[in-house]
């Protein structure tokens, strides 16, 4: 049977879920959550989105890639 992962841009409606990914990580002595655009240093999701969102601008000033459309992975 085949997994699917499907990755979706962060959204309002997703912030319980997201918040309590992040507590996931740090809850186990994580320091970082590669790939989470520095969610480890948020405690506001809304300034974490806000952050996401300034990503999403091609000529943003952020040191990291560009984000980039929703796609889904399937093995």
């Amino acid at each position: 049977m085949a997994e699917a992962i499907e990755l979706v841009r962060p959204k309002e409606s997703l912030e319980q879920e997201i918040m309590d990914f992040r507590a996931a990580f740090l809850g186990v002595g994580e320091k970082t959550i590669n790939g989470s655009r520095g969610l480890h240093h948020f405690e506001s999701y809304q300034e974490w989105l806000q952050r996401v969102k300034e990503c999403e601008r091609p000529d943003n000033e952020l040191l990291g890639v560009q984000t980039t459309l929703d796609w889904k992975f399937q093995r």
